[in-house]
């Protein structure tokens, strides 16, 4: 995952800003910086820049509004199986329609994946309960 940022400034801005939900690109870097697997991705900004992925990624690939959202597919928030640059374009054109038809989310670009096949998706859940201290939820499907 190509990010500027390292595991500590996340945490400290997160902590900073008393936020509490990582985004999907914040929550990747810190699995990929203790050695987690995760698909290699590229958040883009511009539509310029849509073109040098296809030179750093392979196909077929994914793209999701990137931004502090939860649930991406309530939005219409997440294109799959792009095989080809006009299929990647169409792909970023729709999902910043869809995301300026939602002022109510910060979106900080559009990240642009290789799709994972053949693997299992994990969804985790930290929180720091004051009894209990530091708790994991992990389902797996």
């Amino acid at each position: 995952m190509k990010h500027d940022s390292n595991f500590a400034e996340v945490y400290n801005q997160h902590i900073k800003n008393n936020s509490l939900v990582l985004s999907e690109v914040e929550s990747k870097l810190i699995f990929s910086q203790y050695g987690i697997p995760v698909p290699r991705g590229i958040v883009v900004k511009t539509f310029e820049e849509v073109s040098d992925v296809t030179s750093q990624l392979s196909f077929p690939l994914v793209a999701k509004i990137a931004g502090e959202l939860l649930h991406k597919t309530e939005i219409d928030g997440v294109i799959t199986a792009i095989k080809n640059t006009e299929e990647l374009i169409d792909a970023y054109n729709t999902l910043i329609i869809n995301a300026t038809r939602n002022a109510s989310i910060s979106v900080e670009g559009i990240l642009l994946e290789e799709q994972a096949s053949g693997t299992v998706e994990i969804i985790a859940g930290i929180s720091n309960d004051a009894v209990s201290h530091l708790l994991l939820l992990k389902c797996c499907y």
